[in-house]
């Protein structure tokens, strides 16, 4: 999807890429009020979102008003509305893979700009060894969020800040790249009242990622280090609401390789190892405690071949095998996938998928409400099998 298509969609208050998505046939939301998003029926935590490859566990500001990704930070993005290949794993219904600018190679430049919700600024430019850019955004009128609420006192403040390095090789014989880039948001609920509880949430993602060209040989490798880490809290002070927590940390280590023959077409192999721990502390209305602490490792292999050689027929077909698997209730569980294309005629093109999903760290929601105030994320307790989705998308 093209950037400069989604600033040219009507929008509520500035431009919001999750928003956008709502505009693409087979994705649904509940309202105006939030930029959630549903693909074809399915629920919304079973939707997989990638910033430079990581995980995003909670994408919202504003209990689900608005999203946490500036598009003006990205330079381009994948959707997948299912079917997706065999490199993606651990969501049951979509695929939204999102990645940032690198930054001006050339010179230094900055931009400001405020809406009537936000203020943000960025400044990019090269470095020595390449470029890098930093932005950040921070929320200032609070009576336009009233606007969304029905007038409704909304005394949000957020934040999001971001950067990225990167260093690119000028060998045109071994072409490589490297980039170290970082991301925040933090969100606070505070309310003046004292019967009236606080909530707060906050993201943090961090990461490094390579690609190298093989000298002499046709293929590329790319590897991806990562930690990403969600942390939500109910506050209630002297309100009728319990107390709540949510600590989620995700560290993961993938790599692929791709080797690329002479016809166009693509081999791919690489393997992923994503380390969970969970932490959910709540008290129901009854004042009974639960405090869950689970930490599992998720260890999964892939391959997939890509026949591109013909110009009207196209199909990638792999598999995904999840060696390790966060729940001890199963085994390893095998993921095999398929899709074709043919355009059989220059204005009509068909295609088609057909492939198995899991997942097994699901929220823990009511998918009832238009906007929830606290969606914490858990493992699937070992007594019970993962989610399990089947494909047939024509």
């Amino acid at each position: 999807m093209d950037i400069r298509k989604i600033e040219s969609l009507p929008k509520g208050v500035e431009t919001d890429i999750l928003r956008s998505l709502q505009f693409i046939p087979g994705v649904q939301s509940t309202g105006d009020v939030t930029a959630r998003y549903y693909v074809r029926g399915s629920s919304s935590n079973q939707n997989l979102i990638l910033y430079n490859g990581v995980t995003v566990y909670n994408p919202f500001h504003a209990l689900g008003l608005f999203s946490i990704i500036d598009p003006e930070t990205i330079n381009s993005l994948e959707f997948y509305k299912g079917g997706f290949p065999s490199q993606y794993g651990g969501k049951l219904s979509s695929v939204l893979n999102l990645v940032t600018k690198d930054g001006n190679k050339t010179k230094y430049s900055g931009s400001a700009a405020m809406s009537f919700l936000t203020a943000k600024a960025s400044i990019e430019g090269p470095l020595s060894i390449g470029s890098f850019i930093i932005t950040g955004r921070k929320s200032f009128f609070k009576d336009i969020l009233k606007k969304f609420l029905n007038y409704k006192d909304a005394p949000f403040d957020f934040h999001d800040l971001s950067f990225k390095f990167n260093y690119t090789s000028t060998d045109t014989k071994n072409l490589s790249k490297f980039f170290i880039h970082g991301f925040n948001s933090a969100d606070k609920l505070k309310n003046d009242n004292p019967e009236n509880a606080d909530y707060s949430w906050s993201n943090n993602i961090y990461g490094a990622y390579l690609f190298q060209e093989w000298e002499k040989l046709p293929i590329y490798s790319e590897s991806n280090l990562s930690i990403s880490s969600f942390n939500g809290e109910v506050l209630s002070k002297e309100s009728i609401a319990k107390p709540r927590k949510n600590i989620v940390t995700d560290i993961t280590l993938k790599s692929d390789f791709t080797f690329i023959d002479n016809n166009r077409n693509e081999l791919q192999v690489g393997y992923n190892i994503k380390s969970v721990q969970t932490e959910l502390y709540f008290e129901n209305l009854q004042g009974g405690i639960t405090d869950l602490k689970d930490k599992a490792l998720n260890f999964s292999l892939y391959g997939k071949y890509k026949f591109l050689q013909w110009e009207s027929f196209g199909a990638d077909v792999g598999t995904r095998l999840n060696v390790l698997t966060l729940t001890q209730q199963r085994g390893s569980i095998f993921e095999p996938r398929i899709s074709l294309t043919y355009n059989f005629l220059p204005n009509l093109l068909i295609k088609g998928a057909w492939g198995i999903y899991t997942q097994e760290l699901i929220t823990l929601t009511n998918e009832n409400e238009v906007i929830s105030l606290f969606e914490p994320w858990s493992i699937i307790p070992d007594y019970l099998n993962p989610s399990e989705a089947t494909h047939y998308v024509l």
